[in-house]
């Protein structure tokens, strides 16, 4: 008596999927993120600097206490600090994929996207953030406009199933079309094979 037994190997990388967690205000613009504590003197030296990158550019600027102090205690030590831009009362570190700051100051530049295109360590001023913002700028349109453009499939286009490769009392057919769940994306395949005994 023959048994068909099918076995599926896939090893996924699901890196692909566009469907994330954005806990940060603002998509769809370019954004500066201020990791600050009351205790940080060079924290308290570049807020001028901040101040005025949020009211003078088109960034918009975020503040991250980083005692993590929320409600009324974090709007008294931002008050003492003089901070006049947007205070976030979470973290978005784990939706953008960062590790905690060991450092204080800490700021990022993330994109309209809301990935995290630099980090910068220490006290910085408007000039160099405007300058980082310029070259993540300028790499963003280089890396678009050095992409091929993909030939679009007819629409009658059907994927081929190949055909088996006989290997003694086993055969491989593939590959398999997976997707990423939920959101539906095409996932990175690694392996994926069926595998078909046809006896034992």
């Amino acid at each position: 008596m023959k048994l068909l037994i099918p076995i599926v190997f896939a090893l996924l990388g699901l890196k692909g999927c566009t469907q994330q967690v954005d806990e940060l205000p603002g998509a769809g613009h370019w954004r500066v993120i201020n990791y600050w504590a009351i205790w940080c003197t060079p924290c308290r030296e570049e807020i001028p600097e901040l101040n005025a990158l949020d009211e003078s550019t088109k960034l918009m600027v975020f503040a991250v206490n980083y005692d993590g102090q929320n409600g009324e205690a974090l709007r008294s030590q931002a008050a003492e600090m003089g901070i006049n831009f947007t205070l976030l009362e979470r973290d978005p570190g784990t939706a953008l994929g960062i590790e905690r700051p060991r450092v204080l100051p800490t700021t990022l530049l993330v994109n309209p996207q809301g990935a995290v295109t630099n980090t910068l360590v220490g006290p910085q001023t408007q000039k160099s953030i405007l300058d980082v913002w310029r070259g993540a700028q300028r790499a963003s349109q280089h890396w678009w406009s050095d992409r091929k453009p993909r030939k679009k499939k007819p629409a009658e286009y059907q994927p081929a199933m190949k055909e088996p490769l006989k290997t003694g009392r086993a055969s491989v057919v593939g590959p398999s079309l997976l997707r990423c769940f939920p959101c539906g994306a095409p996932a990175d395949i690694a392996i994926s094979a069926v595998v078909r005994v046809t006896g034992i």
